[in-house]
């Protein structure tokens, strides 16, 4: 017996990071019904950063950082644990091909997943301002490469959950 997909918008209750095994193309289709909810905005990144400058430059384009980004790791904390510049309450972020992140920077990675757990863990406090926006995070995967990045994941101590999505 199968287990049914949930809905999109269950993706995106509360916030939340997990990994989302399925083809890229996939998610956006199966993610597209979330494009008219009026208080959310979706943006999708790219996986496919080598490095840790590759990472900075790819995201600090698709995300619009603003021209004060400082291209390093406190920066990016900050960019990522304040979304206030990009006037919306909730922000959908899917980073694609999510194997290929960082691949061969294990440090790098550690870093990249520190932070967006800790952006997570930190929207999930009752203290929180409310008035700022809320972060959810799709790790997409593809299914070829599930079982080498929950390794990667599990190296570094991440216990994030992962959901399979099926046409």
């Amino acid at each position: 017996m199968s287990i049914p997909n949930p809905r999109p918008d269950e993706l995106v209750g509360q916030p939340s990071i997990r990994v989302v095994v399925c083809h890229t193309t996939y998610l956006r289709k199966f993610l597209h019904p979330l494009v008219s909810v009026a208080d959310l905005t979706i943006r999708f990144v790219s996986g496919q950063c080598h490095s840790k400058d590759d990472l900075f430059s790819k995201w600090s384009r698709e995300l619009g950082f603003p021209a004060y980004f400082g291209r390093n790791w406190d920066a990016f904390e900050e960019m990522i644990g304040d979304l206030d510049w990009l006037s919306v309450p909730r922000v959908l972020l899917v980073v694609e091909k999510s194997q290929e992140l960082l691949a061969g920077h294990p440090a790098d990675f550690a870093c990249l997943m520190d932070i967006l757990v800790k952006a997570i863990e930190d929207d999930k406090q009752p203290s929180r301002d409310l008035a700022e926006p809320s972060l959810t995070v799709i790790l997409q995967c593809d299914c070829s490469a599930a079982e080498d990045f929950a390794t990667r994941m599990l190296t570094l101590g991440c216990r994030i959950p992962y959901l399979s999505l099926s046409a």
